[in-house]
């Protein structure tokens, strides 16, 4: 990692560390994306001049051991400290009207085998066959937008792109999530409040995936 691109890291993880949490990209919210370019990034990032140092930044901070990335804040890759693991687990394993409602039929499926296996991957799915890949991916996409899944991109072994998902129990065993189990509603507040400063900070419309209708 360049000289740039490491204070951009250190600078992402002070500001995730005074925030609470941090985009990979956004227009007006704090994001790794503007962070390395030293201004707002709108649009895709992948289009920007220094996306290669966007991504390779993204991808440290993502790969910290303090830091976990989930689609929280509206609806895009957020990076959350561990100081809030706790609270982000009791609200994904609530299972609360916003995250079941109107799921559909594929994704249910395979929510049942991420719980029953702990991790799968999308195109690790042989009795999948006769179903489209894309819809697949929008399954699975889905379960992580209401935070039934824990989601994560991968490159394949063919050179293409798979997602992954794993229980959030299995997250927890893994990532040694501990503590007392706080309620859902407790656990919401937090994140709610935190949205709450960065809006009126950078004045900007931040929605958590409960707050979606």
């Amino acid at each position: 990692m360049r000289h740039k691109e490491s204070a951009a890291f250190r600078k992402a993880l002070e500001v995730l560390k005074t925030a609470g949490a941090l985009l990979v990209s956004d227009a007006t919210l704090p994001s790794v994306a503007g962070l390395v370019a030293e201004a707002p990034v709108r649009g895709s990032w992948w289009a920007h001049p220094q996306a290669h140092a966007i991504f390779r930044v993204a991808n440290a901070l993502a790969e910290h051991p303090d830091v976990i990335t989930v689609k929280l804040f509206s609806g895009k890759v957020t990076y959350v400290r561990g100081q809030h693991w706790g609270a982000l687990f009791a609200i994904a394993t609530s299972g609360e009207p916003w995250q079941v409602r109107g799921l559909s039929s594929l994704a249910r499926r395979l929510l049942l085998r991420v719980e029953k296996e702990g991790k799968l991957r999308t195109d690790h799915l042989p009795e999948l066959l006769n179903i489209k890949l894309k819809a697949i991916g929008d399954a699975a996409r889905e379960l992580e937008g209401r935070l039934l899944v824990y989601g994560a991109s991968i490159h394949t072994e063919k050179g293409s792109h798979a997602k992954q998902m794993e229980s959030w129990k299995h997250l927890a065993a893994r990532r040694r999530i501990t503590g007392r189990r706080m309620s859902a509603q407790l656990a919401k507040q937090k994140f709610e409040e935190i949205a709450r400063r960065l809006e009126e900070r950078f004045r900007s419309r931040v929605k958590l995936p409960w707050q979606r209708g």
